[in-house]
């Protein structure tokens, strides 16, 4: 743009004059307009490109914020018996559905795996069952009272949620175990035991023991039976595993399984996983890559 301009002068003190003589101090005047210039316009530019690589993010927090907000309540609902999902149907857009016409049954106490390839619909389908999300159609049933936003926190509480990924704060043992709930020490012990970490935070401070940012002190395998501890902490009748071990070694992977099998006997088990080790001991197994029936 600046040489384009000196040009554009050029051209039209020519044009205008007729005589060069008249061309040296006008470009030295605009050359030295444009070296002021140059810096200002430089942050304008910097300035304006961080706003466009921003704008997205921005805009994805506003179209957040201007959700409605749905009232969800704590009305009783038991589950005694099992967990009815009636024609399910689910896009997160209209024209990329993901599922369509689920219809499935999970009797309390069955050992239940999701499997299928990458971005077919496993976690979509069981954060449903979980009510993180609302089916676009179709409706769920827990024995025979429907799902609604009602009820659905107290539904919520009575699923315990491991993920792939752990997510862990700098403070103790305790309060990561707790995580928001009531903290209660002997829960923290009873919950640490069953997850088979307490002999290891014997031999620091206990329950007392500070894990670091993000669980920099405990290694993959200590932060997996971490979180199962928090998982167990408020008795769920309901365990989920999502990928939880996907990221450990095949040993330490069936020493964990061992584990979350071990403590969830008397409970519901909905798991999410690639391997064949990891499901083999379900009682069911849905592959949703194939049509749904």
């Amino acid at each position: 743009m600046g040489f384009s301009l000196l040009i554009l002068s050029v051209a039209y003190v020519l044009y205008k004059y007729g005589e060069a003589k008249m061309v040296l101090p006008i470009i030295s005047m605009y050359a030295l307009a444009l070296y002021r210039m140059l810096p200002s316009l430089n942050r304008i530019l910097e300035q304006y490109n961080i706003i466009c690589y921003r704008q997205q993010a921005i805009h994805g927090v506003y179209k957040d914020l201007s959700h409605p907000i749905q009232e969800e309540g704590v009305l009783e609902l038991p589950f005694k018996e099992a967990i009815r999902l009636k024609n399910i149907n689910f896009a997160y857009k209209h024209t990329h559905p993901i599922l369509q016409n689920i219809n499935l049954e999970i009797k309390r106490g069955q050992r239940v795996a999701f499997v299928g390839p990458s971005g077919c619909g496993k976690s979509t389908l069981v954060d449903i069952i979980m009510g993180v999300l609302y089916p676009n159609a179709g409706q769920i049933f827990i024995d025979n009272t429907p799902l609604t936003s009602q009820n659905i926190r107290t539904w919520r509480q009575k699923i315990g949620y491991i993920p792939q990924h752990i997510y862990l704060f700098d403070g103790s043992v305790a309060e990561n175990v707790a995580c928001g709930s009531p903290l209660d020490e002997k829960r923290v012990i009873e919950v640490c035991k069953m997850a088979h970490i307490y002999d290891f935070l014997c031999q620091h401070s206990g329950i007392e023991t500070t894990i670091g940012e993000g669980g920099i002190n405990l290694s993959g395998g200590q932060k997996q039976r971490l979180g199962i501890a928090r998982a167990l902490y408020d008795n769920p009748e309901i365990l989920v595993l999502d990928e939880a071990t996907s990221a450990l070694d095949t040993p330490t992977e069936a020493k964990i399984m061992d584990e979350i099998y071990g403590v969830a006997e008397d409970k519901t088990l909905l798991i999410i996983a690639h391997r064949l080790s990891t499901i083999e001991r379900c009682n069911v197994k849905i592959d949703l890559s194939k049509p749904a029936v």
